[in-house]
This record gives C-alpha cells, structure tokens and sequence, in this order.
C-alpha cells in the first residue's frame, strides 16, 4: 500500500507504483483503496501510545506538575 502511486481501472485494475513500475491486479480498484486504507489504519493503531492509567507520564520528562 505504501508503494503504490496510483490506481487506474481501464477495465483491468492497474497499480502503478512509486518505482513506475506497473501491476495489473485481479481486484477492483474499490478493493484495492478499501484495503489500502484498512492497512494504513492498522499501522496507526500499533503506532498510537496506550492511554495511562495512572496518571503517569502525563508530563514531560523534566517538567514538575
């Protein structure tokens, strides 16, 4: 998902990626986005800090509340 540049339907599903280099997919093109989305969200859930509970870490390093 990451190295794709753009997405054509013509009617074959075409990618072309970043190297310019060119794919020609099974899927459609609704699907392809549809699964490009679901993987960049998947990276920013693992990416996303978990919530404290104990209030620590809430500051700064070097900060008194």
């Amino acid at each position: 998902a990451e190295l794709i540049r753009t997405v054509e339907e013509t009617p074959d599903t075409l990618l072309t990626l970043i190297s310019g280099d060119r794919i020609v997919v099974r899927e459609s093109m609704k699907e392809v986005v549809r699964r490009a989305v679901a993987y960049g969200r998947s990276l920013r859930r693992l990416a996303a800090p978990e919530p404290s509970s104990t209030g620590e870490g809430d500051q700064p390093a070097g900060e008194a509340a």
